[in-house]
């Protein structure tokens, strides 16, 4: 028996890649799993390869066809936790409709400034606006038109951590 790789002084064996190759791992990925992630060549050579859904690769060719970028529908789901309808539906919105200036400096707003206007004319404060959406999932319409202290305000509700929130209206007089 020869060694047939070295990466990164853990040698690769014949052995090891004929193990690797019956349980349809590359060698692209066992050098990935060593070199960027730290395995044994062990673990790298026997763990086998994550299964991506049907549905997962449904909804990311919707996004692909309405002008979402892969990596735009892989944050909204792995890191926002958007659902995968969402994240495949939602449009991305656009930069220009997104700049305010600050001190003559353009920047970019994170909601288009129509929603915050409208939120502004419905006497819904701004923080009251991100909270629903960042917090409660309320849509940008939801968030924008509701009235704070209505009897639909309140009645939003999530799931955070597997624990039920609800918002909390206050009901003092």
């Amino acid at each position: 028996m020869y060694h047939l790789v070295d990466i990164k002084g853990h040698k690769i064996t014949q052995e090891d890649m004929y193990t690797a190759e019956s349980n349809g791992i590359a060698l692209k990925n066992v050098y990935d799993r060593v070199v960027s992630k730290g395995w044994s060549i062990d673990r790298a050579i026997n763990t086998p390869l994550r299964k991506v859904s049907q549905e997962y690769l449904y909804h990311k060719n919707i996004a692909l066809k309405n002008l979402i970028s892969v990596s735009t529908f892989r944050t909204r789901v792995n890191v926002l936790k958007w659902r995968l309808e969402k994240a495949s539906s939602t449009p991305v919105l656009d930069k220009r409709d997104n700049l305010y200036y600050v001190n003559g400096i353009e920047k970019q707003r994170k909601y288009n400034r129509k929603y915050l206007d409208t939120a502004k004319q419905n006497n819904i404060n701004k923080n009251t606006f991100y909270w629903r959406i960042l917090y409660l999932g309320w849509t940008l319409e939801e968030a924008c038109t509701i009235p704070p202290g209505t009897k639909n305000a309140g009645r939003k509700k999530i799931i955070k951590d597997n624990k039920l929130i609800f918002m909390r209206r206050n009901n003092a007089h």
